[in-house]
């Protein structure tokens, strides 16, 4: 890219790829807070490099392995940039400049490519996502009040709270430990850090002239290191040790330190090929040996975490990550609920506590397959046979309590529910009916009088186990399975 770097243009041609993107300002375990818990998911197995070219795309450090991740149809334009790596190497946001049904702004995907969709309470023009260390939310930049501001969500849209005003931001990096914010930005393109409730903003490069730009932390959380226009640089979060890494460069953009901390990639347009511009280059941590892995990019990297994920196994174990709120979930022979910070894989037999909360669970589907639901305002207890095309099922539990006599018609009933939003061999249970998925948005309540099943989205097949008898639910419709009096 020839843009000129000074004072950090706003319009940029992306990789001289005929398509001019709009960066204003250009700068995922998962549950709501105002601010991250205060510990670090790095240093971690290194994993693949994500990029874009128009769309997103990830390679290996060596260069091998290169795939996309994202594919624009006509039903479903996609313009990715800006992408931005999950603590649990799974999952990928990125910004997409094209409106699309779901409307642009930020997005997240899956690395296998499924599952993208935007994440909700993030605009059009929204760029820059950055992850918490826990997973939990997305850091973004949006326009506001004549600046470029960065703000903060959970990855389910909820708690949208900006973090800056009155300065512009650039690049947003959430700190390992999740207390600070480093970012590139105000009248000068300098560097500076904030507390991430927005508090304490400090420059560190006030007394250099250095146009800096595209920090990241170091794994251990000791040193930033940036992009000048023609070399590497690092910094302490404290403005202190400026070096240079890797010098000698042409049109140093995005900088990206590997989770074990040994390397630093980043994005140089060395000059040297016409028909080829910016392209991915890996270098040892103490800046020796920069070289190129031989790939075309335009100005954004992230390296990724190697994913640590089990697969789920048939009646065996599922895989859950906290989306939102508070989960917790107590495994099978244990007395006790924890707190689910980030994805991991639990016996068949757990029960989960989303009362407060949601969580995704991810279970064998037969063969090599995988489901996914989301499931959120209850309790349930995870069950699965053994089997070649098992279902698994989310039991209800929790206290109901009934009397034996019945209540007075001004008192509330007393229930017991949990929510459901999921595709595959999904069942959930109650006292007296359950509800297998079609692809469905539902609700299983047990009531005193009996167990209700309601339709938001989609279809069920509710089976009554009073009556022995099955019925199918469409969008909007419900059913009461009657206790026998």
């Amino acid at each position: 890219m020839d843009a000129q770097r000074g004072g950090r243009v706003t319009i940029a041609l992306v990789g001289a790829r005929a398509a001019v993107v709009i960066v204003v300002l250009t700068a995922v375990g998962l549950l709501a807070g105002a601010a991250p818990a205060k510990r670090a998911t790095f240093p971690g197995p290194n994993g693949q490099l994500a990029y874009t070219l128009s769309q997103l795309y990830v390679v290996n450090p060596d260069g091998s392995g290169k795939r996309a991740v994202t594919t624009s149809t006509p039903a479903n334009p996609i313009r990715a940039f800006q992408p931005a790596w999950a603590p649990d190497g799974n999952r990928i946001a990125f910004g997409n400049s094209v409106g699309t049904s779901a409307g642009g702004g930020i997005w997240i995907i899956n690395a296998d490519g499924t599952s993208g969709a935007r994440v909700p309470s993030t605009a059009q023009n929204d760029t820059s996502p950055a992850w918490s260390p826990d997973g939990r939310q997305i850091a973004f930049v949006r326009f506001a009040a004549r600046y470029n501001s960065l703000f903060v969500v959970n990855t389910d849209g909820s708690g949208l709270r900006q973090v800056t005003t009155g300065i512009s931001v650039e690049d947003p990096e959430w700190s390992p430990d999740g207390s600070r914010f480093a970012f590139s930005g105000g009248p000068a393109s300098d560097l500076y850090v904030v507390n991430a409730d927005g508090s304490g903003l400090r420059n560190l490069t006030s007394t250099e002239f250095t146009n800096a730009g595209n920090p990241s932390w170091s794994p251990d959380g000791s040193r930033i290191a940036y992009a000048v226009l023609n070399a590497v640089r690092v910094i302490s979060p404290d403005g202190g040790g400026s070096s240079q890494v890797v010098g000698g460069l042409r049109e140093v953009w995005e900088v990206s330190w590997s989770p074990d901390g040994k390397q630093i990639a980043f994005v140089n347009d060395p000059g040297d090929n016409p028909q080829v511009q910016e392209e991915l280059y890996v270098a040892n941590a103490d800046g020796s040996n920069p070289h190129k892995i031989n790939a075309d990019s335009e100005t954004t990297v992230d390296w990724g975490r190697a994913s640590t994920v089990v697969q789920p196994v048939a009646g065996v174990s599922v895989n859950i990550a906290p989306v939102s709120g508070v989960v917790k979930v107590r495994l099978r022979g244990t007395n006790r609920f924890v707190d689910l910070a980030q994805l991991r894989n639990v016996p068949v037999g757990s029960e989960l506590d989303v009362s407060r909360g949601r969580v995704r669970l991810v279970s064998a589907a037969g063969g090599k397959k995988t489901q996914s639901g989301i499931f959120y305002a209850g309790r349930a207890v995870v069950r699965q046979p053994r089997s070649k095309a098992p279902v698994t099922t989310l039991e209800l539990s929790g206290r109901l309590a009934c009397p034996k006599r019945t209540l007075a018609a001004t008192k509330p009933p007393r229930k017991r529910s949990l929510w459901g939003n999921g595709k595959g061999k999904f069942r959930t249970k109650g006292r007296f009916a359950s509800a297998t998925v079609r692809g469905t948005v539902w609700l299983t309540e047990d009531r005193c009088d009996g167990t209700l099943i309601r339709v938001r989205q989609g279809r069920v097949q509710v089976t009554d186990l009073v009556r022995k008898r099955s019925i199918t639910l469409r969008a909007g419709q419900s059913y009461l399975a009657r206790v026998r009096r």
